[in-house]
């Protein structure tokens, strides 16, 4: 009785050894090891301000996917040259997809051809769709018409509206413009382009000084978010151009126009979700590497909002995601 009970308590530990082992290495059980996906995201610009909830969609599927994510800017802006290069060294460093937001660069499809081999691509503007990439865009038509829309609900024809854009953008806004364009003037609005090609500073001292020469009540729509970002903050910043400007419209949803459109100094905005769009990126990306060859193009919708609808339960999780 004695020994069986020996027995019993040998064989006892003994199931408490293994057990031990087991649960705390990898001997005798092995764990499955998550693969991890090196993603590169290249933006057009020199810092992230106009992509913040972009990147947090980036960074809740990153946490999702098992994603090694390295956020990359440019040193200068609207740099081609600079944006090729840093694609190419970031394949080079085994970097497995590559989402791009690419920046206004003449021959850049050929060369982003060239560059990126066998390496998946999700590519954030419309008119790179023939790399045979992933893509993600809004309908610029539809969202210069439906911004059209309001602006010709709240505004008298009588007032000249000015069409504001910037390099960095002018490639991927023509249909925006368009749009507005056509939709205004049809109505009978006198509708003026004003493109600028220099810097920030320069092209925040080039509006100031056109808005005090023009002299007249006006209308003023960014093309872009940079654009919009200048024209609100002069309006903010100098009391006689705040006065010059009957209405301010814009595209995108940046922490400072959100801020501005809430102080009325935006009077509209036409918005689409860039958590999503940032949370999509990441998915295709991860999915390219994982299905080489199946390639899908995104449209996310745009809408209108005002300054009373930044309160509003739809919008609050849209445009203030919590993750």
């Amino acid at each position: 009785m004695i020994r069986r009970d020996r027995w019993l308590w040998f064989v006892f530990a003994a199931i408490l050894v293994i057990l031990f082992l087991a649960s705390s290495t990898d001997l005798i059980i092995r764990e499955h090891d998550d693969e991890i996906y090196p993603v590169s995201i290249i933006l057009d610009s020199t810092d992230d301000e106009y992509y913040v909830n972009f990147k947090k969609g980036l960074d809740r599927a990153a946490m999702d996917y098992n994603v090694d994510a390295n956020f990359i800017t440019l040193y200068r802006d609207n740099s081609g040259t600079e944006q090729l290069d840093m694609i190419r060294s970031e394949i080079d460093e085994g970097s497995r997809a590559v989402i791009l937001t690419p920046v206004n660069h003449k021959g850049i499809i050929e060369e982003l051809k060239e560059i990126s081999g066998n390496t998946p691509m999700v590519i954030l503007r419309r008119e790179l769709y023939d790399l045979e990439a992933d893509g993600i865009t809004i309908d610029y038509s539809e969202a210069g018409y439906d911004l059209a829309e309001h602006i010709i609900e709240e505004q008298d024809t009588s007032i000249p509206i000015y069409i504001v854009s910037s390099s960095y953008n002018s490639m991927d806004y023509d249909e925006l413009s368009k749009a507005l364009s056509e939709k205004l003037a049809g109505i009978g609005f006198k509708v003026i382009i004003y493109e600028s090609m220099s810097s920030e500073d320069i092209i925040y001292n080039m509006l100031r000084a056109h808005i005090r020469v023009i002299k007249e009540k006006s209308i003023y729509i960014g093309l872009d978010k940079f654009s919009t970002t200048t024209l609100a903050r002069l309006a903010e910043e100098e009391e006689d151009i705040c006065d010059g400007m009957v209405g301010l419209y814009g595209l995108g949803s940046t922490t400072e126009l959100l801020n501005k459109l809430d102080k009325g100094i935006v009077t509209g905005l036409e918005v689409w979700n860039e958590y999503d769009e940032g949370y999509m990126a990441m998915a295709k990306a991860v999915y390219a590497i994982n299905t080489p060859g199946l390639k899908k193009i995104e449209t996310l919708e745009t809408t209108y909002i005002t300054r009373d609808m930044l309160r509003s339960d739809k919008f609050m999780k849209m445009l203030y995601p919590i993750y």
